[in-house]
């Protein structure tokens, strides 16, 4: 079977961040599904691994020259489009390139699979031109941002309509659409088995380390972790990694400084090697004002079978449970994460526990062959 994937995000080269989890179900399915992949161009683009010539990535052109492009990658196309006039006057020549594209690939391949509500516009139309079956996945951001008049289009003219999230179920069913496949997103597990950790890169010998990794941005809400530290008395035998970035970033150094945490709180900008973040890692950090289920740091962080402390926010009460497989605060609650980090830092077992516990977690529900066995399912049930 041969899938035409649309995506605005996908990776640029090997270990690349944006859209992994779209490469790697590409890639888990391969060779019963060969997967012809249409994504924006970058002037970054390198090696990728094309899983033995099962993927085929078509990256489109939207402005020239292309060092310009400015719509996707950095920080997403909805950010860019508000930060970037360039990027909103590129908008048409992208959507106008991304569908041409779509278009010449779509008519040799059995289904057209769209990720994120842009892509699905991009696949109504093409369904429309070439009478291929339409599978449409929706994730967060889109559906957090975009308009419901936008949204509710593409799902009335998508055949299969895929949740990526437990939060997406509840969108769909409040937009009027309760039938869909819900299917977790994947992760690249070879990639966390043989990691090296960044203790000599960062002096981490002989302390606890608790990482958050993620965009730096009101949603992630990482200022919380500063004032949580501020009141942490005991802080000399740990080490704080906030690894990421985004418009808080500046903000955040200038909170380090002016608190006199640097040292122990240390700001790494984005990295491409989270692998190696969480080998070093003895407790993950997730701390968003709204949601935390599943975002891709969390779901690598209980495979590597880390203890984990989460806001009690969106789905996450549902899944965690508060002492066992992790420990859940109240949002936006500075204290009882202190309180939370303090007892972690002090209680090996625990940690241990709570790690075992979580890569439980993950195996329930994220299960590659599962995942995997389920949208060939969908792909074969859309092309019938």
């Amino acid at each position: 079977m041969k899938v035409c994937v649309l995506t605005t995000s996908f990776p640029r080269f090997n270990g690349d961040y944006p859209g992994s989890f779209v490469y790697y179900l590409c890639k888990s399915m391969a060779p019963e599904v060969v997967s012809v992949v249409i994504a924006p161009s970058d002037r970054e683009v390198g090696v990728l691994d094309n899983a033995g010539g099962m993927i085929s990535v078509r990256r489109f052109r939207y402005f020239i020259p292309e060092s310009l492009q400015k719509v996707a990658y950095g920080q997403g196309i909805f950010k860019n489009l508000r930060r970037n006039p360039l990027a909103a006057l590129e908008l048409p020549f992208f959507v106008i390139s991304f569908f041409l594209s779509a278009l010449a690939s779509a008519r040799k391949c059995d289904v057209i699979h769209a990720h994120w509500i842009l892509s699905g516009l991009i696949g109504v139309l093409a369904k429309k031109v070439t009478g291929k079956p339409l599978v449409v996945t929706i994730h967060g951001t889109d559906a957090r941002s975009m308009p419901k008049c936008l949204i509710k289009p593409v799902l009335e003219n998508s055949d299969i309509v895929i949740s990526a999230h437990p939060e997406i179920d509840g969108i769909l069913k409040s937009l009027g659409f309760p039938l869909f496949h819900s299917i977790n997103n994947m992760i690249d597990e070879e990639r966390f088995k043989q990691a090296e950790g960044v203790d000599d890169e960062f002096g981490l010998a002989g302390k606890t380390v608790m990482s958050f990794i993620g965009r730096l941005d009101d949603f992630k809400n990482p200022m919380i972790l500063i004032e949580a530290v501020k009141l942490i008395k005991n802080r000399e035998t740990l080490r704080f990694l906030i690894v990421g970035d985004g418009p808080l970033r500046g903000r955040l150094e200038e909170e380090i400084v002016k608190n006199k945490l640097k040292g122990c709180v240390i700001t790494t900008g984005f990295r491409s090697d989270v692998e190696r973040i969480l080998k070093s890692t003895d407790v993950f950090l997730a701390v968003s004002s709204k949601e935390n289920v599943w975002s891709t740091s969390l779901v690598e962080a209980m495979f590597c079978a880390k203890p984990c402390i989460l806001t009690a926010v969106g789905e996450s009460s549902r899944y965690f449970k508060d002492g066992e497989n992790a420990i859940v605060t109240p949002a936006g609650d500075e204290s009882k994460l202190a309180e939370a980090i303090a007892r972690l830092a002090s209680d090996e077992k625990t940690r241990e526990n709570m790690g075992a516990a979580a890569k439980k977690l993950y195996d329930e529900y994220f299960d590659r062959n599962k995942i995997k066995s389920h949208m060939i399912s969908v792909y074969r049930g859309a092309a019938k």
